[in-house]
């Protein structure tokens, strides 16, 4: 520490420098308020869509959902914290430009900042592992997702512990003066290690559900859709290399204050799009609700007309209160039976094949505990999501009259 105009500062200025500390020169502020508002708007209207999809569409709110708004709430938290320190000018200002007290609070929401955002990070990587284990019933596939999301979580948790038992004492973390009698670890490698860490989470994440989808029989159209969708989740892989390549220098500047204005926005930047790209799965179904032709398929009402023709239907074995205990995967056989003349006087169909002309429609999922056959063959998840992207296989069976002497 040393002392210049009569104030205390972290370090001192260069030769011949004049320091302004009533009004000290700041860069990064623009770019990072506009980021802030522009993202998180973005990224509230993802969430919104989610929720509506999930809790007004589907009436279903999973454990995903809780941890997307997890990861949201941390984000925003993050974001507050940074935005603050640009209020008060404790970044994007030389150290030598401000007191020592701003320098104190500037080490303090740093070293909170990242402890708070591997929640962020944590949250918003097993948002995607609890839904990418509902893509197939492969048990093979099952354990690769439950490796993939021990991996994201464990990962963020070795991380926060080492973020903050960095330095004996603690305090030693965020308080300058504590320096000469503190031991540390190594900082700039745990941040190295997070950076690394994320970038390699995410391309396991993008690689994951990719030969899923690749088998799925529905129309090309559809597939791209959803490939694409996928795709859009690289670019957090993108802001992770981007983070790493501007934190590196950054690390070993003296003048922290000022380095790391590029590394507090792009964190920004990663964090709302962790939001969005958790929100990504329930767009298509979004869409199928709003603007079914975006996406290539028949509306609403062509829908429920087709339905009409199928009613009215029998559910057999296999669902409702019928499934077996504990199974993970819905096994759901549906028959229809249409009438192609009349029906009896109360209304109720008769299934004699030598009275009418029927045609039965049987379609069934796959059962997941099944040992025989593909498991993924006609597989059609439990989750409505998921339901206009599975396989599922049709039969038709035709009844004739039975022609009398």
């Amino acid at each position: 520490m040393v002392t210049v105009d009569g104030v205390e500062v972290i370090m001192a200025p260069p030769d011949g420098y004049v320091v302004n500390f009533a009004n000290p020169p700041q860069i990064g502020k623009t770019e990072i308020v506009s980021v802030i508002i522009v993202e998180n708007i973005l990224a509230f209207a993802f969430l919104c869509q989610r929720l509506y999809t999930k809790i007004f569409l589907l009436k279903k709110f999973q454990i995903e959902d809780a941890t997307v708004l997890f990861a949201w709430a941390t984000s925003v938290g993050t974001q507050a914290e940074l935005l603050r320190l640009y209020v008060v000018k404790a970044v994007g200002v030389h150290a030598y430009e401000m007191p020592l007290e701003r320098y104190q609070y500037f080490s303090r929401v740093i070293f909170a900042a990242p402890l708070v955002y591997t929640f962020t990070v944590a949250s918003a990587k097993a948002t995607l592992c609890l839904f990418y284990r509902r893509l197939s019933p492969f048990k093979t596939y099952q354990i690769f997702v439950w490796i993939t999301m021990f991996l994201c979580v464990g990962s963020s948790m070795a991380i926060f512990f080492s973020l903050v038992f960095a330095c004996k004492p603690i305090a030693a973390s965020w308080d300058p003066q504590l320096a000469q009698i503190a031991q540390c670890l190594h900082r700039p490698a745990i941040y190295v290690a997070t950076a690394g860490i994320g970038v390699f989470t995410d391309v396991i994440l993008l690689a994951l559900p990719v030969p899923v989808i690749v088998g799925l029989n529905m129309p090309t159209r559809q597939k791209i859709i959803v490939l694409f969708l996928f795709a859009i989740g690289s670019i957090t892989l993108v802001t992770s290399i981007v983070r790493l390549v501007i934190l590196l220098p950054s690390l070993t500047d003296q003048d922290q204050t000022y380095a790391l204005t590029k590394g507090t926005l792009w964190i920004c930047i990663e964090s709302n799009l962790l939001i969005m790209c958790c929100c990504l799965p329930t767009l298509r179904r979004f869409f199928h609700h709003i603007a079914p032709s975006i996406i290539g398929e028949r509306s609403s009402g062509a829908k429920s007309s087709s339905k009409g023709l199928e009613r009215p239907g029998i559910r057999t074995f296999g669902s409702g209160p019928l499934q077996p205990k504990g199974a993970k995967y819905q096994l759901d056989t549906l028959m229809h039976t249409r009438v192609d003349e009349c029906d009896d006087n109360d209304g109720r169909h008769s299934l004699r094949p030598d009275e009418h002309h029927h045609v039965t429609n049987i379609r069934g999922g796959t059962d997941s505990q099944s040992s025989n056959g593909d498991q993924n063959a006609g597989y059609e998840s439990d989750d409505p999501i998921l339901k206009p992207i599975s396989k599922t296989v049709t039969v038709q069976v035709t009844y004739e009259p039975n022609k009398r002497p």
